[in-house]
């Protein structure tokens, strides 16, 4: 338990918001984060559903959990990433994570209802410009964060640049990021963002995990994206251009500024580091001491949490 804990917190951002280097205790306002994030940990796990099952979307669609992976609904899932340093956000319907012991990835599974997006721009993308965009959007955010005492984050590049899939109406993008000063070499989070788009709005399944792990793990994200079937007449093809609303944005909004200011996906990258779900779990289940003991024996993790220095992203 104990190598799986210094596993754990080897990569773990959040973690290092808590633990200032040399500390021998927690400031107040660490405690309380820590307090909350326990809280919100215990909160979580127990409402947790396991599949196999199938989740209700909204009364839009289904999703078809699978046996390896549980469902978070929404209340419990919100205070848990709003914890972790993230925004709050109305269309967010749950979490999913995985039940297995050697996956540490967290899918958040979002619906929005803001009619039917238009999929024709796809094909007008300029992937340095939304980088750009994504970048500059991430600034508020970042602001939040430190004002919380919690470690900004910084966008690195593309993982895997915008693709629409034009005949399934599913859209995948990803980007990789790291909290600021932390040291060369360390791990980096990658978001893997999906979509599909249906007859009044889409279902987003964004995935939380590691540049080292991505390969692995964003099967499940296409996974997932797979098991959503909407309900009838919910289709993206069902849309009827006499009767039905059309968003005042179109798909390339799901990766550009807009999206990052308007929907909120940045809030999605957040402080997300590997593992928090079982780190925070640690902290509920009594291990703080043990999680400090930890931290401290690794050199330089811990100076992430002071380093507020302004930059648009790290360099290259």
């Amino acid at each position: 338990m104990k190598r799986a804990i210094a596993g754990w917190l080897g990569a773990l951002g959040l973690g290092l918001a808590v633990v200032p280097a040399g500390a021998d205790a927690p400031t107040p306002q660490q405690r309380a984060t820590q307090s909350e994030m326990r809280a919100a940990a215990k909160a979580a796990d127990a409402a947790r559903l396991r599949g196999p099952r199938d989740i209700a979307l909204a009364g839009e669609a289904t999703l078809h959990l699978p046996a390896d992976m549980a469902f978070i609904p929404a209340a419990e899932a919100n205070r848990f990433l709003i914890a972790l340093g993230n925004r709050a956000d109305p269309h967010r319907l749950g979490v999913v994570v995985s039940n297995r012991a050697d996956q540490n990835w967290m899918a958040i599974v979002r619906w929005v209802h803001d009619g039917h997006v238009p999929d024709a721009g796809a094909r007008e993308w300029q992937p340095e410009a939304l980088l750009q965009d994504l970048r500059a959007a991430n600034r508020q955010p970042n602001q939040d964060r430190a004002a919380r005492g919690i470690p900004r984050f910084d966008i690195i590049g593309w993982i895997e640049p915008p693709g629409y899939d034009p005949v399934n109406h599913r859209l995948v993008w990803s980007l990789a990021g790291r909290t600021r000063g932390s040291q060369p070499g360390a791990p980096q989070a990658v978001n893997y963002n999906t979509f599909v788009l249906g007859r009044d709005g889409y279902i987003s399944i964004d995935l939380l995990t590691t540049r080292a792990t991505i390969a692995r793990d964003k099967r499940a994200a296409r996974a997932l994206l797979g098991d959503i079937a909407f309900a009838p007449n919910k289709r993206y093809e069902d849309f009827n251009p006499a009767t039905d609303r059309i968003a005042a944005y179109g798909i390339a909004a799901l990766v550009g500024v807009a999206a990052a200011k308007k929907l909120g996906l940045l809030a999605t990258i957040g402080v997300f580091a590997l593992n928090a779900w079982k780190f925070a779990l640690v902290l509920a289940l009594g291990g703080w001491a043990l999680a400090r003991r930890l931290v401290a024996r690794r050199p330089g993790l811990a100076e992430t949490a002071t380093d507020s220095s302004e930059t648009d992203h790290p360099p290259e």
